[in-house]
């Protein structure tokens, strides 16, 4: 088996800490995925984001922070590494993706704030004019916003918005203090069914 040695200037931080850890030396075939790195630093936020998602599921974080089943990703490109060809990203524009929007979500309320958002980069990456936008869009609708270099950045920025006083949903402070309310129906114009609401 031949392959291509590589520097260790050309693989991101996190790949070179588990090397590290491992205390071994790489040797990459030609078609290995880790030479292109070098090439696309947003396939490097993703192997970033991948670990977040592997550290939020292990089963003893999990038990200690049970909040973090409410965490997901919004992906906002195709569904595969890369750009969108324009006829799908066409259809997806359409379905509602907006260049931009946070990738990281935790839909828990803590310390008067809505929910977690977060936008994880690398080293040496920058937010973007649309993220920018969003981030002050979210900051402005009371959404707690952060920026973090590297999962393991972005893993103490959600244990310490978890670690925030816990904030009651409006909507549950409204309806415990709400005795009984006549059932409304609204209808729509929609072909879809009417919906009922209590």
């Amino acid at each position: 088996m031949t392959g291509r040695s590589i520097h260790s200037s050309e693989l991101p931080p996190s790949v070179l800490q588990q090397i590290r850890h491992a205390g071994t030396g790489i040797v990459l075939g030609p078609n290995s995925p880790l030479l292109q790195l070098r090439k696309r630093p947003e396939k490097w936020e993703h192997f970033e984001q991948v670990k977040l998602f592997e550290w939020a599921d292990t089963p003893a974080i999990r038990l200690a922070h049970p909040e973090l089943e409410m965490l997901y990703a919004v992906p906002n490109f195709s569904g595969r590494l890369g750009r969108a060809p324009a006829k799908q990203g066409a259809a997806l524009k359409a379905a509602g993706r907006r260049p931009g929007i946070p990738a990281i979500s935790l839909d828990v309320a803590r310390g008067g704030f809505h929910a977690f958002r977060g936008e994880l980069k690398v080293e040496g990456g920058s937010m973007t004019g649309p993220q920018r936008e969003w981030r002050d869009r979210f900051k402005a609708y009371g959404y707690y916003h952060v920026v973090a270099v590297g999962w393991e950045a972005m893993r103490d920025e959600l244990l310490g918005y978890l670690e925030l006083r816990h904030t009651q949903g409006a909507g549950w402070a409204r309806q415990s203090r709400r005795r009984r309310s006549p059932r409304r129906t609204y209808r729509s114009t929609s072909p879809m069914r009417s919906c009922a609401s209590g």
